[in-house]
């Protein structure tokens, strides 16, 4: 019980002390920023064999992530999971500073910025 007590007062606390808006705020000014990324994102996700300059983003993100992509029968929504994942990934070692938080955020919001824009 303990546990949940400090669980739910650490969820409360992040959303409290402003965190929660810092690190929103933080991911909405890196949006354009990263819109090259998540195009980078979906061509890994989509290409069966990475370009050459995409090698060593491609081999660190499959050493973190193995079971990446391999999957044979995927629906759209598992390849646009992996894709941001990917996107998160590619973000993270441009802003290694970063949380993972406001990275995978950012590449959310960019993509959706992208996604209305077409």
């Amino acid at each position: 019980m303990k546990t949940i007590k400090r669980w739910f007062g650490a969820i409360g606390a992040y959303f409290t002390t402003g965190q929660a808006a810092r690190q929103a705020q933080a991911a909405m000014e890196l949006i354009g920023e990263v819109r090259p990324y998540i195009i980078r994102a979906a061509d890994l996700a989509v290409t069966l064999s990475p370009s050459p300059g995409d090698d060593t983003a491609w081999a660190a993100i499959k050493a973190k992530h193995p079971r990446l992509l391999t999957a044979q029968h995927r629906t759209a929504d598992e390849v646009k999971a992996d894709a941001l994942l990917i996107a998160t990934e590619l973000i993270l070692a441009q802003y290694p500073l970063l949380s993972t938080t406001v990275a995978r955020l950012a590449a959310q919001q960019s993509y959706l910025d992208w996604r209305e824009s077409q």
